[in-house]
């Protein structure tokens, strides 16, 4: 790809604006996760999930700062977008572009990683919510 036409550039304009979305609310479901792990009413009573639980507390805090490195990653994309808009320089799309690709593999990565974390946290709430059920009859 030489250069980029006005159009490709606005369409990867709205993609970065779509992940910036994306990530804002990541960090929104960061606080409800964090009161989740911390609850003291969702203490594992077994070794295995409370194993998991000091697995997830543990890595929890890796993956908010992975979170807020790859949304400063892709605000600064963002912002080199309206550089070349502004200063109308040719040439730079295709630049431009094979930036947006490694910043689009970055957020692809931490949305696999952040995936992962809540597939396992809410299998430890389902668990404990689960051992934590009266043993009389469900309705």
């Amino acid at each position: 790809m030489n250069d980029l036409n006005e159009q490709a550039l606005q369409d990867l304009h709205e993609e970065s604006v779509a992940w910036k979305s994306e990530l804002n609310f990541c960090q929104d479901e960061y606080s409800f996760f964090e009161k989740l792990l911390n609850s003291y009413k969702y203490v594992p009573d077994n070794k295995e999930d409370f194993e998991l639980q000091e697995d997830l507390l543990h890595s929890f805090k890796g993956l908010k700062d992975t979170g807020l490195r790859t949304y400063e990653v892709l605000l600064d994309h963002i912002n080199k977008l309206g550089g070349i808009y502004e200063k109308e320089h040719t040439g730079l799309g295709s630049l431009y572009y094979r930036e947006h690709e490694s910043v689009k593999d970055q957020i692809l990565a931490f949305k696999d990683e952040f995936r992962d974390f809540k597939r396992k946290l809410f299998t430890l709430a389902d668990r404990i919510l689960e051992s934590k059920k009266p043993n009389g009859p469900t309705s």
